[in-house]
């Protein structure tokens, strides 16, 4: 759910901007600087998910590992390692080829068309 809501975000991020990214275009970046440019917007929000994950649900992970032996006394914890650093590559993955996608499609016209049509 949640990589359909960042996909479902970053479509409509880049379709509301469709204005701004021809103007920068207009005026002398290339497709390739936006597509770059977006594409760290997806890193950042990929870091900010990762700093949240490893600090806040860590804690909270931690915290059922000390009181699960009061709900079952058969249980035995194990940090799931490889889980989170595959869930973590896929989401960097994620979030740089999503934002070069969704430009790719939006911004098939020429500059002066998308001016045009954003008007």
């Amino acid at each position: 759910i949640g990589i359909i809501n960042f996909i479902n975000v970053m479509i409509t991020g880049v379709y509301s901007r469709r204005r701004e990214l021809a103007v920068m275009e207009s005026v002398g970046m290339t497709k390739k600087q936006v597509s770059k440019m977006l594409t760290f917007e997806g890193v950042y929000y990929a870091i900010i998910t990762t700093i949240l994950t490893m600090t806040a649900g860590n804690g909270i992970l931690y915290y059922l590992s000390q009181n699960i032996n009061t709900i079952a006394d058969y249980a035995q914890f194990q940090y799931p390692t490889v889980l989170v650093i595959s869930i973590v590559v896929a989401l960097f993955a994620i979030c740089t080829v999503v934002p070069r996608i969704v430009y790719k499609t939006v911004s098939t016209q020429s500059v002066t068309e998308r001016l045009r049509e954003a008007e």
